[in-house]
């Protein structure tokens, strides 16, 4: 007798093809690539949407003011502008941020993506350096927002017990709640006149919405690093140098204070 014959088949014979499941983006501490910038050196030409740098001085365009609640009136100004302000800065130029704008901190690499918080980035001062022993007024604090992540929906100003050898403490001596701040340069004036009774002390931004990232534009004008990043979702689980983590420069964070 002549049976049916039917085709053999093996597990290997035409699998059925999936598509491979493309993996999410982590949160980074720096958009892709990032420059490597030497010290005391023009940023490289490299194209606009892979980085922005600052072509003028900040001081020639509007610097958006943040205000934790009502701004002072003309005559608290006037008299603001009269007292001795002092900049403690690690900055090149003091008052302008020559390094790259996209910033660094913990993000997503793209606006597709969210995420990257709790972030806080933070510099160190001694204000010896600008003549200054202890104690001291803290009036306002300058930050560069970075072009690279969308503002955040919540960003506080601290102030850290530490020195600049060392790091910010587990200690927070003032917070803050800031609102109105945009990419670039904002300046943030203390509520009151924060008195600070240590001459080496830390200052700088924290946000903690889980849904968003925060960075920083940083220069390249100290010699040693100043800054710290505590940014746990890209594995900085504490105050960790900015050189450390592979980045040249400092934070563009500047405190503006002033002597009793």
């Amino acid at each position: 007798s002549n049976p049916t014959e039917y085709p053999t088949s093996s597990p290997m014979s035409n699998p059925t093809e999936y598509p491979t499941a493309e993996p999410t983006p982590s949160p980074t501490l720096a958009p892709t690539p990032v420059p490597t910038v030497q010290p005391s050196t023009p940023p490289p030409t490299m194209s606009p949407t892979a980085i922005d740098y600052t072509a003028e001085p900040a001081s020639s365009a509007p610097i958006p003011v943040v205000y934790n609640s009502e701004p002072p009136g003309q005559q608290d100004g006037a008299a603001a502008a009269a007292t001795d302000v002092r900049v403690l800065s690690v900055q090149e130029i003091p008052g302008v941020c020559n390094g790259p704008a996209n910033g660094v901190g913990c993000a997503s690499e793209t606006a597709e993506q969210t995420g990257g918080n709790p972030n806080d980035i933070v510099n160190c001062f001694d204000s010896a350096v600008v003549g200054l022993e202890a104690p001291f007024e803290l009036s306002a604090v300058r930050f560069w927002l970075g072009s690279s992540s969308p503002p955040p929906a919540d960003l506080k100003l601290r102030v850290w017990e530490g020195t600049v050898a060392t790091g910010p403490s587990a200690n927070v001596v003032y917070t803050q709640e800031l609102f109105g701040y945009v990419q670039g340069e904002n300046t943030a004036f203390v509520s009151a006149d924060l008195l600070v009774f240590d001459r080496e002390f830390c200052v700088g931004v924290t946000s903690t919405n889980e849904l968003d990232g925060l960075r920083l534009q940083t220069d390249f004008g100290a010699v040693d690093s100043r800054s710290y990043l505590m940014s746990p979702k890209c594995g900085l689980n504490t105050f960790t140098k900015l050189d450390e983590v592979g980045v040249a420069g400092d934070f563009c964070i500047e405190a503006l204070v002033k002597g009793q």
